[in-house]
């Protein structure tokens, strides 16, 4: 068994890819324009750490007067960003203080959930599943200043009177995979493990959200043959983190082959 060995070090490929990451500053960026601190800004209620210490800044330039400071590691909420991607507005106690040059900020979404997401999806092949996603706690991530969250899923299917119940993980960056165009993209692991299927190893469905655009969109799969069943949609509407979780689980047990259902029923009723 590789059990969960596989995960951690998929884990680490992860946080690999991610470090040194930043919102890449010179893009011109979309959506509702307000005015703050004097200043047109794109209206984004996010979250981001500070990679290095920081200035706030009184206006949009390095020149201008500093009215505060942020050490490495904190977090910074940001009410919005400028039109060409520079600069964030921080915000304490619900007001905005100053500005915050992006460059130096790693965007982060909050993993964590106050209740298990339930549902039922009904799948290709005359297969009706239910599903719940248990968030189960964050993980360290050695050598970087932000974590995983990490989530406990059981998923129930019934095909022809045939019911079987299998586990799952699932576990999400909270800093972004990539940017495109300025817009963080976190992604989204749903992994069964190695005892549920016929796979060598941990087999692992790929999603990525992009919240600024409030979609998720299917990635792959890390064995070729438990995926591309043709049934499924590629991208999905989310919003808020359950919807992107949800989604998530969705779009990946419908992109699932005949072929994965198959051993994944044989394994279950071993």
């Amino acid at each position: 068994m590789v059990s969960v060995n596989w995960v951690v070090k998929l884990k680490q490929l992860v946080c690999i890819a991610l470090a040194g990451l930043t919102i890449l500053p010179g893009h011109t960026i979309a959506g509702d324009t307000v005015t703050l601190l004097g200043a047109e800004v794109i209206k984004r209620d996010e979250i981001y750490i500070a990679q290095s210490s920081v200035n706030v800044r009184k206006s949009t330039s390095v020149k201008s007067r500093k009215v505060g400071h942020f050490k490495k590691g904190e977090k910074i909420h940001s009410a919005g960003v400028t039109k060409d991607g520079f600069w964030i507005v921080a915000v304490e106690a619900g007001k905005p203080i100053g500005f915050v040059y992006a460059k130096v900020l790693l965007a982060v979404l909050n993993g964590a959930l106050d209740r298990d997401i339930v549902g039922q999806v009904d799948l290709f092949g005359n297969r009706r599943c239910n599903y719940k996603i248990h968030f189960s706690g964050k993980s360290a991530v050695e050598g970087q200043i932000f974590f995983m969250a990490d989530y406990d899923v059981i998923v129930s299917c019934v095909k022809n009177k045939t019911k079987i119940v299998f586990p799952a993980q699932m576990f999400m960056a909270e800093a972004p995979n990539y940017t495109q165009n300025s817009s963080p993209v976190f992604q989204i692991n749903l992994d069964v493990l190695d005892e549920f299927h016929a796979a060598d190893d941990v087999f692992s469905t790929i999603m990525f959200f992009h919240p600024r655009e409030r979609e998720v969109r299917l990635g792959g799969v890390s064995y070729l043959n438990y995926g591309s069943s043709g049934k499924g949609k590629k991208k999905q509407g989310a919003t808020t983190l359950i919807d992107a979780l949800r989604e998530s689980l969705i779009l990946a047990i419908n992109t699932w082959s005949e072929r994965a259902w198959s051993d994944i029923y044989k394994n279950v009723q071993k």
